[in-house]
């Protein structure tokens, strides 16, 4: 914006013109967005790195641009010779042809029209799909190929309830003088697997989509291993699959089917496998998940490229956090934007949490609280409780509300937000909630824990120690500590060693063993740690994959078992 396009060498095409002209033949079956993705890194390429095309759109579906030779009459070729049956008369073809068919982004219809379709024929389209765009070609050898791509929009699974969709086009078939109109009914039905775990904006997705927090994970799970096995060279479906595997902590399981997605093709899994490699929510002492920020990088980088908002989102937040250089945190900040552009609510969280508190000189209040509106608007957890923190202290015009902000984090957490439970505790055990004691704390600080969020623990251990003590034994106290300690949050974890420094080694052996009974064990919680206690966290930890080594003191003992609960009831780190 605001530059002056090069214009290439005289008498040819400027690079982005020439791009254009060659990319979107190319790509008939992309959509627009997708192909002026690739027309900018080509751009930007040819340009040595100077010119960077730009489009702002308020697209509410996709665009196809097709060749117009791609919609024109088809003369079909003689054929070879063949041990296949001859195709039928034109007289012989029916009236109406119904089709159902799995809704997909492309769809080939020619097998219903190929058995009437003999050397010569003319195929041509008279009336055109009200819902889709189609096309004609020739396929292999003299086949016909006929496309239809269902103009899908983004919308949310739980609204869509599984409804047929349908559409109707008229084909015209000729051969000498003979000449028939055929009516071709068409029925997509969304397969129970889009429905189940469809991803936002997924670039080669159906349009449904969930969100983390709304997927039945069981039903998804069992649904999805049907479609995949219907359809095994679809790589959505075991991306979807993927998604209910690791919503379920089964993140090795997930890990693989998204590596499979990503082998057959399918852009998203990129960015699943690229956060598996680089989530601290992941105890890599248990799941051998490697860190490797190099490779989740490079898998980003190609989701970018392929026209990823998940990609954009993912690698644009990283390079704008970190302390680089001005060109590295530019580049952050177009991605987000990019991906901001394409509806991604996750951008909108980050560059509304970036324009209202970073405290950058590009710091923009109103238009940060803006984002957030919009991405609450959306149904998103995070922009949801991100207005329950502008509301909480105030800021972009908003005054204070405690009641308001209670609310919006309520809602946040309902909805499934690891740290919204935490954020009311906090506000019940700072004053801000009158009428709200610290057992209504305590129960939103245990709401957090269970759900990875370790000052949960850490904040939940203080108010059951020091004023609930009356109420709740020690040991209660310490082992939420202990679970705090398990998670991946070093001030938090500090904060829960802290206090547990101050307890009894009865009180922590005591802990310890309740921990083992929440597992299963049949163990007594009577604060003496002997070889029977000591035997049992052996076998937890072992079952868990950890390991079984004990060590000897109490403190070390009782997080240990805090692992083990977290590996055998794994948190949902989708959902970080």
């Amino acid at each position: 914006p605001g530059a002056t396009a090069l214009d290439g060498e005289p008498g040819s095409n400027s690079p982005y013109t020439a791009s254009v002209v060659r990319h979107f033949p190319d790509n008939p079956n992309e959509d627009a967005m997708t192909v002026l993705a690739a027309i900018r890194s080509d751009v930007y390429s040819a340009t040595g790195n100077t010119q960077v095309p730009w489009e702002s759109s308020t697209l509410m579906q996709k665009i196809y641009l097709r060749p117009a030779e791609r919609s024109l009459n088809v003369a079909l070729a003689e054929p070879e010779a063949t041990t296949e049956p001859a195709p039928a008369s034109l007289d012989q073809i029916p009236a109406e042809l119904s089709l159902k068919v799995p809704l997909g982004r492309a769809l080939e219809l020619a097998p219903e029209i190929n058995p009437y379709v003999q050397a010569g024929t003319k195929v041509s389209i008279v009336e055109t799909p009200s819902a889709g765009v189609t096309s004609l070609r020739s396929g292999e050898g003299s086949a016909l190929s006929l496309s239809y791509a269902p103009k899908l929009s983004e919308l949310p699974a739980r609204k869509d309830g599984g409804q047929v969709r349908k559409d109707r086009m008229v084909l015209r078939l000729a051969q000498a003088d003979t000449v028939r109109d055929v009516t071709v009914n068409l029925e997509m039905i969304a397969r129970q697997c889009d429905l189940e775990a469809g991803d936002l904006l997924d670039p080669q997705g159906v349009g449904l989509f969930r969100f983390p927090n709304e997927i039945d994970l069981k039903a998804a799970e069992t649904a999805c291993r049907e479609a995949v096995e219907a359809a095994p060279d679809l790589g959505r479906l075991h991306y979807q699959l993927g998604r209910a595997l690791q919503g379920q902590g089964r993140l090795m399981e997930a890990y693989e089917t998204f590596e499979k997605a990503a082998e057959l093709g399918h852009v998203r899994a990129y960015n699943a496998v690229a956060y598996l490699h680089v989530t601290p929510n992941v105890d890599r002492e248990t799941v051998p998940i490697p860190y490797n920020p190099d490779k989740a990088f490079s898998l980003w980088d190609k989701g970018i490229e392929a026209g990823d908002p998940f990609s954009m989102h993912a690698r644009g937040k990283r390079l704008l956090r970190k302390n680089g250089t001005a060109e590295e945190k530019q580049r952050g900040f177009d991605l987000l934007s990019r991906a901001v552009e394409l509806g991604h609510t996750y951008a909108l969280n980050e560059l509304g949490v970036f324009f209202l508190w970073s405290g950058d000189e590009l710091a923009q209040p109103e238009r940060g609280l803006t984002y957030l509106e919009a991405s609450a608007g959306r149904g998103d957890i995070y922009g949801t409780a991100n207005l329950g923190y502008v509301y909480r202290d105030g800021g972009a015009g908003k005054a204070v509300d405690k009641e308001k902000a209670r609310a919006l984090f309520a809602e946040a957490a309902q909805l499934g937000h690891p740290h919204a439970p935490g954020e009311i505790g906090r506000m019940i055990m700072n004053g801000d909630l009158p009428g709200s004691d610290a057992a209504e704390a305590l129960e939103w600080y245990d709401m957090g824990l269970a759900r990875g969020d370790a000052w949960g623990g850490a904040n939940g251990a203080w108010v059951a120690l020091n004023r609930l003590g009356d109420r709740i034994p020690a040991h209660a106290a310490a082992a939420r500590a202990g679970k705090a300690m398990a998670l991946n949050d070093p001030d938090a974890r500090a904060a829960a060693r802290e206090l547990l420094a101050g307890m009894t080694t009865a009180d922590i052996s005591a802990a310890t063993q309740s921990v083992l009974r929440e597992l299963g064990s049949g163990i007594s919680v009577d604060g003496q740690f002997g070889p029977a206690s000591r035997r049992e966290l052996a076998d937890w930890a072992r079952q868990a994959g950890l390991p079984a080594t004990v060590p000897e003191d109490a403190i070390s003992q009782l997080q240990l078992a805090a692992q083990v609960h977290f590996a055998l009831n794994p948190i949902r780190q989708d959902l970080f």
